[in-house]
């Protein structure tokens, strides 16, 4: 699963920066898990052995295409902001 995220900038600043997150996993046959939304229950992630369904939500956050993703981009904002000369 992969997520693309972007953000606009103001101005002095790139157009925006983009970030992406790759979950790694398969479909499996059997859905598995109650929480979640989507495709969780038959996500299938082999770096817990679980179903994004079976996790807890904190643990499937982070290993989420999109708290990937997030978290790339907020590195990169905050690189961009403290690259910013202060006044």
């Amino acid at each position: 699963v992969i997520t693309g995220l972007e953000a606009l900038l103001g101005p002095g600043a790139p157009e925006y920066l983009e970030a992406e997150g790759i979950c790694p996993g398969f479909i499996a046959f059997q859905a598995s898990g109650q929480e979640g939304f989507g495709y969780d229950p038959i996500f299938f992630y082999p770096g817990v052995g679980q179903h994004m369904a079976q996790m807890e939500p904190e643990l499937k956050n982070f290993i989420s295409h999109r708290g990937r993703a997030m978290r790339q981009l907020a590195c990169k904002l905050g690189d961009l902001f403290l690259a910013q000369p202060t006044t």
